[in-house]
């Protein structure tokens, strides 16, 4: 193979049918991932360093490592996807700044046994980086820039520095416990994530129309079991085009449905039951996000058709609130549905207390989606008036248990339909429409 071909990750030179030209990553620029550090350095106080430090492969065993997946933020401004990385946004006191890429160095035995590395002067040369270094340098770098600022923004909370190296657990805190001024440097990233540009958006339509896709053709079919269905549905995301699972699929048949996050997907399908879908594919490192509920033999009951047009009314009902126009945040969209959600079931019969109702739907109508399918983990995104561009989901749900509390026709039921949905102006995109959800589509 031609040495200017070797690289640790799919780029236009060595994988032009996955990555095309100009881009880092499939549909995203090279020019937008330098756009984005800009804009990043520009949030930063005046004398100051910003560390987004890579992630590590996991291991489920000493020698058995999980596929490997890239941290968000560190993704989102560099597009460099191997691990051990790290980037270094440093900005002086005349508010000029400089951007340090710090990756594993070339290495000829290790690229033997775990595969290519793009090494320091190929990620010089792809990647729009004029300083570039051995990862190798991590520690003397971060050491030596620390000494000179005075406002450090860095992650060194145990659920960041978990998938990272031991530099971010134990070394890193004690350099930057000596600054008075230490800020999240996720928190100060998300600011930018939360809007998705056009080709963000372009690879959430792919993921969310080919996971559609492979929906409604494993409703047309017949599965024995949750094991079979969930092979059936990844193999499909991947077979059409998407890279892998946006997350670990929740296939739940019947009561199983009760548990919201269901992953054992290993009993069988009884055709009285419905199952629910949670499931998606991601393309670009971008995250689709599904849900779907439809009867196991085709057909739904009375009971389950009175419950699953409850909770689809909600839905179709929060969706058109997805607008700036509408001068709502996530946590008002929450409220919304639950007030939907009540009147629906009274419409059926069944008078509850908001206390009630939040026995039997107890989660949040829905969630930021983007890079990581729970994409903005700070608060002032789910608080703050909807903006163009930002993406959610919404996701109502309603889980009858086994209690007298609730008729017994209604018990075991679990039924949670959600879409994923770009805020508008006035209109909201619906990047899952294609899923089939009306009552006469899930059946057959």
């Amino acid at each position: 193979m031609n040495l200017v071909k070797r690289f640790g990750q799919a780029l236009h030179k060595n994988r032009p049918h996955l990555v095309g030209n100009g881009c880092l990553t499939p549909l995203i620029a090279r020019t937008e991932f330098e756009t984005r550090r800009s804009n990043l350095l520009r949030l930063m106080k005046p004398n100051s360093l910003a560390i987004f430090g890579g992630n590590r492969i996991q291991y489920a065993s000493p020698s058995v490592f999980y596929p490997f997946r890239q941290d968000p933020n560190f993704q989102y401004l560099t597009g460099f996807l191997e691990p051990e990385s790290c980037l270094l946004l440093h900005k002086d006191v005349n508010d000029k700044g400089e951007a340090i890429l710090l990756v594993p160095e070339k290495n000829e035995f290790a690229e033997k046994w775990e595969g290519e590395r793009t090494g320091i002067e190929g990620a010089k040369q792809e990647f729009g980086f004029e300083n570039v270094i051995s990862n190798e340098k991590l520690r003397e770098t971060v050491q030596n820039l620390i000494s000179k600022v005075s406002k450090v923004y860095a992650d060194i909370d145990p659920k960041t520095t978990m998938r990272q190296t031991s530099f971010y657990s134990h070394e890193l805190p004690k350099m930057v416990f000596s600054k008075l001024d230490l800020q999240s440097a996720s928190t100060l990233c998300m600011q930018l994530r939360i809007i998705k540009s056009e080709s963000e958006l372009d690879c959430l339509r792919i993921a969310g129309e080919i996971s559609s896709e492979v929906y409604n053709m494993a409703m047309t079919q017949e599965f024995k079991s949750e094991t079979q269905l969930q092979s059936y549905l990844s193999f499909m995301f991947r077979n059409n085009g998407l890279e892998d699972d946006s997350y670990y699929p929740v296939v739940a048949g019947g009561d199983h449905a009760l548990t919201i996050h269901y992953v054992r997907n290993d009993d069988l399908l009884k055709n009285e039951d419905l199952v629910l879908v949670d499931a998606a594919g991601r393309y670009g490192g971008y995250c689709a996000d599904i849900s779907r509920t439809w009867p196991v033999g085709g057909k739904l009951s009375e009971a389950q058709k009175d419950i699953y047009e409850v909770v689809l009314d909600t839905n179709k009902q929060c969706i058109t609130k997805c607008t700036v126009k509408s001068g709502m945040s996530l946590y008002d969209l929450h409220s919304f549905s639950e007030q939907v959600m009540k009147q629906n079931l009274a419409n059926i019969g069944l008078d509850m207390t908001m206390n009630e109702l939040r026995t039997i739907y107890p989660h949040m109508i829905g969630h930021q989606l983007g890079l990581d399918v729970h994409d903005i983990d700070i608060s002032d995104a789910s608080s703050s008036e909807f903006v163009s561009n930002q993406v959610i989901t919404v996701e109502p749900g309603l889980y009858f248990p086994h209690d007298s509390r609730f008729p017994k026709r209604f018990r075991g039921i679990g039924i949670r339909i959600e879409d994923d949905i770009v805020v508008g102006e006035d209109m909201p995109e619906n990047l899952t429409e294609a899923c089939w959800k009306e009552v006469a589509d899930v059946q057959r």
